[in-house]
């Protein structure tokens, strides 16, 4: 590898991971986003207003789309490091599901400003969607175009992972230790799909010990830390849109 190449494929490598995290973070903002209101009727002189938000018909689907976007974004960040060509394939899913989740919300939203009609403010009757729509077609329109920048800044040939070099050479018919991935690394990764808080404590406790220990699995570490913090992050804003709807329910 020459000099000269190093550099690009540095600068390609930091792009792609930046990319990567902003494709996270649309998505999660689209999802946020999707609990606003999204469509709504109001009627003037009536004091009459009622909305919903984008889980309503296939809309619920581009939704489920960008939240799916989130965990392999997550993933393909964290494994971008320690496996560059692994996160290839995941980058160029993460782009097509981005894509195709801003192209089902905006069909929907085509579908149903036809259904309103041309002009669907008459006789004091507001028929249309709301400020959230636009919110959510902003941040799935983020994360396809932070998507797209993450699939071309791919390097083109994964750079050599360091190997150690032994102080002397070693004796006639010395074998070297094989590399060892960190179990907790793996432990965080598979928490961060089953109890996400924990997935966040193990996942610094990994990191600390492959700093100590030279382990690899660093991308998984890294990986597990990410997606914790990203269920985690959802949960309490499900649970936060839970009493928020609870203290303005009537009933």
């Amino acid at each position: 590898m020459s000099e000269a190449s190093a550099p690009g494929r540095v600068g390609a490598g930091g792009l792609k991971r930046a990319a990567l995290a902003a494709t996270a973070l649309a998505s999660m903002a689209a999802v946020a986003a999707s609990l606003l209101p999204w469509y709504g009727v109001s009627i003037t002189g009536y004091d009459f207003s009622e909305t919903f938000n984008a889980w309503h018909g296939y809309s619920s689907v581009a939704v489920l789309m960008a939240l799916v976007v989130i965990p392999l974004s997550a993933t393909a960040f964290g494994l971008a490091r320690s496996e560059p060509g692994v996160t290839v394939g995941i980058t160029l899913v993460t782009a097509v599901l981005a894509a195709a989740a801003l192209a089902v919300e905006v069909g929907r939203i085509a579908t149903l400003t036809t259904d309103a009609g041309d002009d669907p403010s008459i006789g004091g009757v507001d028929i249309g969607f709301r400020w959230g729509a636009w919110v959510l077609v902003a941040a799935m329109s983020i994360a396809v175009v932070a998507s797209i920048v993450a699939v071309v800044a791919q390097p083109r040939t994964p750079p050599p992972r360091p190997q150690p070099v032994p102080p002397e050479p070693p004796p006639y018919g010395f074998v070297p230790p094989p590399a060892t991935t960190s179990g907790l690394a793996i432990v965080a990764l598979v928490l961060a799909f089953v109890f996400a808080p924990a997935a966040i404590v193990v996942g610094h406790v990994a990191l600390n010990q492959i700093r100590r220990t030279g382990q690899s699995g660093d991308g998984l570490a890294w990986a597990g830390l990410i997606l914790g913090y990203v269920f985690t992050a959802l949960a309490l804003a499900a649970i936060v849109a839970g009493l928020v709807a609870g203290a303005h329910d009537p009933g």
